[in-house]
């Protein structure tokens, strides 16, 4: 969404200026995902904060295409986007410290693998969407795309959230 967003948003009549300026608005509001989603996971969990948040950049990354009608509701878009993965960059290794996932010492390996699969996405994810937008001759085709990575995102955390707890689950009832 943020590599395409200007693009789209020029491409639609937004003022040049405007649409230069949207990348910076997302990552400008980032800031609030990123304090608030801190707070929030010493509450309720690092999970229940990463699913619902991602689901929020993942409707938000449908939207986008769509609302390139006018200035507002592409400004809108990137807020709420920008806070929604704000929250998900703030907060997204923090589940890879509890004991439930392996011992303290290999918390480095496993932060690495993460962000190399991050970096594997983060490379591959812009020339996929160029040859969807290409191939499909708009941007609409690149959100559902981008949208639905969101979506298998959202169930693989939830995913890895039960296997957590099963593993905290047979820990105890070992001790016991």
């Amino acid at each position: 969404m943020l590599t395409y967003s200007d693009v789209a948003a020029t491409e639609a009549g937004i003022d040049h200026n405007l649409a230069l300026s949207l990348v910076a608005i997302a990552n400008g509001c980032s800031f609030f995902g990123r304090i608030s989603s801190g707070y929030l996971a010493g509450r309720i969990g690092p999970f229940n904060v990463l699913i619902p948040w991602t689901v929020v950049a993942g409707l938000m990354t449908w939207i986008w295409p769509y609302a390139t009608t006018s200035a507002a509701p592409v400004i809108v878009a990137m807020v709420i986007y920008g806070t929604a993965s704000g929250a998900f960059v703030g907060i997204i290794a923090t589940p890879l410290s509890h004991p439930a996932f392996g011992e303290q010492g290999d918390l480095g390996r496993r932060i690495g693998m993460l962000f190399t699969l991050c970096a594997i996405g983060a490379l591959c994810g812009t020339p996929i969407s160029g040859a969807i937008h290409t191939a499909a001759g708009g941007y609409k085709a690149v959100g559902w795309y981008a949208g639905a990575l969101q979506r298998a995102r959202v169930i693989l955390f939830y995913q890895i959230g039960l296997v957590g707890k099963c593993f905290v689950l047979i820990r105890l009832l070992q001790a016991d």
